[in-house]
């Protein structure tokens, strides 16, 4: 009998090891015992069941204790730091019909796969491999069959020995650290700067050496006065200091072992900073939502709120200089004035010392969300007579409407 250990990940506070139980030499095989071996070997391959695993040899030995075979979906490969990005151990097939992939059908009750030890991996969308450097990794394996089935285990490659991956429910990852919190902040610059998409400055502004853990649900409210990186839950969120009309957040969504991150996204909603006397007086959007039925009417947007701070003990005159109602059809950050709206209310014409919340109201635009549409109104204000400009971004979403059957 043999056995494999399984490591865990270094986060965790333990790190990979190695069990070899001794095994009485087999005696050799002849011809008719090596055709039923490979007759058997064959039909393990058919059920699922890979090359048994050999604790010398290093590799992945994937187990199933599911009761259904399982043909792994995806494999993905992450360093440590996160420094090298998210990479696959094979591309998707529709990406790269050319590349085979192993055999990845692990059988159901205890089925075992091997798959052999990561010595490269694909950038996602590509089709040539590069080496993997070696490093401390952590690998996910997908099932499929919804985001809480799957394997996960940290190594260190190059491979001296095999690593165990037990396909399983997850009810929730690993308790967050600075470590994911960190890796899914260089992940989620990463995804932006390939996409052109990163704000300009960022990274000298926002430290994810600084990424922290925090909680749900996230309130809106004033900016900090300094960049903040926060992984809450799933949900990495940087929020930045106000600036000129600075977009106030980005947000991804990462895995619950921070290997992939997705859907990165940067608001226009943004915050801005006006000195007055030597202190600074800030005015930040509030982004608001709308939905509307497929083949129905636009939604229709009519006011944007805001909050200020007004840091000076006595108050403020505050008038409206311009609206301007921004959009974009191609997913980016809504920057085009598609109107200039008449202002119809502005519930403060003063700002009283400390905390306000301002609603603006305007004439009624139309917001149509037929694939990537993105909408918002910036308001120019005049305080003391001085202009200050922030945003707002209207999230609209389209939805089927309900027939009857």
């Amino acid at each position: 009998m043999r056995a494999v250990s399984r490591p865990s990940p270094w986060a965790w506070g333990i790190v990979p090891a190695l069990a070899v139980v001794a095994c009485r030499p087999e005696a050799p095989l002849g011809e008719p015992e090596r055709e039923r071996a490979g007759a058997g070997a064959a039909e393990a391959a058919a059920r699922g069941q890979g090359p048994a695993p050999d604790p010398v040899v290093p590799g992945l030995v994937v187990r199933n204790p599911e009761d259904v075979g399982i043909e792994i979906y995806a494999a993905y490969i992450v360093d440590r730091r996160g420094e090298l990005g998210t990479r696959v151990l094979w591309p998707h097939a529709s990406d790269c019909p050319g590349v085979e992939p192993p055999p990845r059908l692990v059988g159901g009750g205890g089925g075992t796969r091997w798959l052999p030890p990561p010595l490269e991996a694909y950038v996602p969308g590509q089709c040539e491999p590069a080496p993997l450097p070696p490093g401390d990794y952590v690998l996910r394996l997908d099932s499929g069959y919804g985001e809480e089935l799957y394997a996960v285990a940290a190594m260190t490659l190059p491979l001296t020995a095999p690593v165990e991956l037990v396909i399983e429910r997850h009810e929730h990852g690993p308790p967050c650290d600075p470590e994911l919190a960190r890796r899914a902040a260089v992940l989620t610059f990463a995804m932006l700067e390939a996409a052109g998409a990163l704000p300009a400055g960022l990274r000298d502004e926002c430290d994810v050496d600084g990424a922290v853990c925090g909680t749900l649900p996230v309130v809106e409210g004033l900016p900090p006065p300094a960049c903040t990186i926060t992984l809450r839950e799933r949900l990495l969120q940087v929020s930045r200091a106000a600036g000129s009309d600075a977009l106030r957040w980005i947000t991804a969504w990462a895995d619950p072992e921070v290997v992939v991150v997705s859907r990165p996204d940067v608001s226009r909603t943004s915050a801005s900073r006006l000195d007055l006397e030597g202190k600074p007086l800030v005015v930040a959007g509030r982004t608001s939502h709308y939905l509307h039925e497929h083949g129905g009417e636009a939604a229709e947007i009519a006011s944007a709120t805001f909050d200020a701070s007004n840091p000076l003990s006595r108050p403020l005159t505050l008038r409206v200089r311009d609206i301007e109602f921004l959009t974009d059809h191609g997913c980016g950050p809504p920057q085009d004035a598609r109107a200039h709206p008449r202002l119809v209310a502005l519930s403060h014409d003063r700002l009283a010392p400390g905390a306000t919340e301002l609603t603006v109201t305007f004439e009624r635009q139309h917001a149509y969300q037929s694939h990537c549409d993105r909408f918002a109104t910036r308001v120019t204000f005049l305080v003391d007579g001085r202009p200050v400009a922030a945003t707002v971004e209207h999230h609209v979403s389209r939805i089927e409407p309900l027939r009857e059957r």
